[in-house]
């Protein structure tokens, strides 16, 4: 896994590329940690991504739901046919929003 991490103001758009797995998560949960904490709107581009399994996918919707319940927004950005697949194969994708998003909102695409 690589990452880039853009600030402007609020904003921040993070870029991951690479494998999104296992042996990658904890570094992934200091990455987004670390950009949630500097920004109020996130972006998490994955359209380089690689490959992605569950461990990656759980972390992402920890960081989302963690980013609603203090007030941030965390959205995905791009993502790659092979992370898109990962969340359809281990059932992520939702048709509706998340419960606990105001708007109904959620963070995988549909």
């Amino acid at each position: 896994m690589t990452y880039q991490f853009q600030q402007s103001g609020g904003n921040g758009q993070l870029n991951l590329s690479g494998e999104l797995t296992v042996q990658y998560a904890s570094e992934l949960l200091a990455v987004l940690a670390e950009a949630q904490n500097s920004v109020t709107d996130l972006v998490v581009n994955l359209a380089d991504v690689t490959e992605a399994d569950v461990s990656c996918l759980q972390i992402l919707c920890a960081a989302h739901r963690s980013a609603l319940r203090i007030q941030k927004s965390m959205a995905l950005g791009k993502v790659s046919p092979e992370f898109r697949r990962a969340v359809e194969d281990t059932g992520y994708i939702r048709h509706m929003g998340c419960s606990r998003g105001t708007g109904q909102n959620c963070l995988w695409p549909a």
